[in-house]
Protein backbone atom coordinates (compact mmCIF):
# COMPACT_ATOMS: atom_id res chain seq x y z
CA UNK A 1 0.00 0.00 0.00
CA UNK A 2 2.67 2.47 1.08
CA UNK A 3 5.00 1.55 -2.10
CA UNK A 4 1.77 2.36 -4.24
CA UNK A 5 1.57 6.20 -2.80
CA UNK A 6 5.18 6.47 -3.15
CA UNK A 7 5.03 5.53 -6.63
CA UNK A 8 2.03 7.83 -7.53
CA UNK A 9 3.92 10.26 -6.05
CA UNK A 10 6.86 9.64 -8.48
CA UNK A 11 4.94 9.75 -11.28
CA UNK A 12 3.32 13.01 -10.63
CA UNK A 13 7.08 14.41 -9.96
CA UNK A 14 8.67 13.27 -13.12
CA UNK A 15 5.54 14.25 -15.16
CA UNK A 16 5.74 17.77 -13.55
CA UNK A 17 9.91 18.04 -14.23
CA UNK A 18 8.77 17.33 -17.71
CA UNK A 19 6.12 19.80 -18.05
CA UNK A 20 8.61 22.42 -16.38
CA UNK A 21 11.39 21.71 -18.79
CA UNK A 22 8.72 22.20 -21.90
CA UNK A 23 7.37 25.25 -20.45
CA UNK A 24 10.42 27.16 -19.43
CA UNK A 25 12.00 26.11 -23.15
CA UNK A 26 8.76 27.87 -24.47
CA UNK A 27 9.32 30.81 -22.87
CA UNK A 28 13.33 31.14 -23.05
CA UNK A 29 12.57 30.35 -26.94
CA UNK A 30 10.23 33.18 -27.01
CA UNK A 31 12.72 35.71 -25.49
CA UNK A 32 16.01 34.74 -26.88
CA UNK A 33 18.15 36.77 -28.34
CA UNK A 34 22.20 35.64 -28.95
CA UNK A 35 24.55 33.02 -28.17
CA UNK A 36 24.20 32.76 -23.96
CA UNK A 37 21.22 32.15 -23.90
CA UNK A 38 21.12 29.24 -26.36
CA UNK A 39 23.94 27.88 -24.00
CA UNK A 40 22.56 28.94 -20.66
CA UNK A 41 19.24 26.61 -22.33
CA UNK A 42 21.41 23.68 -23.09
CA UNK A 43 22.98 24.25 -19.58
CA UNK A 44 19.26 24.27 -18.01
CA UNK A 45 18.03 21.62 -20.30
CA UNK A 46 21.40 19.14 -19.57
CA UNK A 47 20.22 19.80 -16.07
CA UNK A 48 16.41 19.22 -15.91
CA UNK A 49 17.47 15.99 -18.20
CA UNK A 50 19.99 14.71 -15.32
CA UNK A 51 17.74 15.49 -12.55
CA UNK A 52 15.09 13.17 -14.31
CA UNK A 53 16.87 10.63 -15.12
CA UNK A 54 18.67 10.24 -11.57
CA UNK A 55 15.10 10.37 -10.38
CA UNK A 56 14.00 7.80 -12.36
CA UNK A 57 16.92 5.68 -11.40
CA UNK A 58 16.28 5.83 -7.52
CA UNK A 59 12.35 5.58 -7.90
CA UNK A 60 12.87 2.49 -9.84
CA UNK A 61 15.78 0.91 -7.16
CA UNK A 62 12.96 2.07 -4.11
CA UNK A 63 10.30 -0.08 -5.61
CA UNK A 64 11.61 -3.13 -7.66
CA UNK A 65 14.24 -5.21 -6.10
CA UNK A 66 16.41 -2.63 -4.57
CA UNK A 67 19.34 -2.23 -7.33
CA UNK A 68 20.01 0.98 -8.76
CA UNK A 69 19.63 1.75 -12.87
CA UNK A 70 22.77 1.90 -13.97
CA UNK A 71 22.07 3.33 -17.24
CA UNK A 72 20.31 5.76 -15.90
CA UNK A 73 22.32 6.92 -12.86
CA UNK A 74 25.16 6.86 -15.98
CA UNK A 75 22.90 9.10 -18.31
CA UNK A 76 22.16 11.32 -15.07
CA UNK A 77 25.44 11.52 -14.49
CA UNK A 78 26.82 12.20 -17.87
CA UNK A 79 24.14 14.98 -18.24
CA UNK A 80 25.32 17.11 -15.01
CA UNK A 81 29.18 17.02 -15.91
CA UNK A 82 27.93 18.15 -19.35
CA UNK A 83 25.52 20.79 -18.36
CA UNK A 84 29.05 21.87 -15.59
CA UNK A 85 31.35 21.93 -18.53
CA UNK A 86 28.87 24.17 -20.57
CA UNK A 87 28.33 26.37 -17.96
CA UNK A 88 32.09 27.15 -17.51
CA UNK A 89 32.62 27.41 -21.20
CA UNK A 90 29.93 30.25 -20.84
Amino acid sequence: MEKNIYANVMVMTIFIALFTLININVDWVKDSSGMGTMAKTICFNLGTVGSIALLISFAQSMFSDGKIHWLLAGIGTVCFVAAMFVFKCV
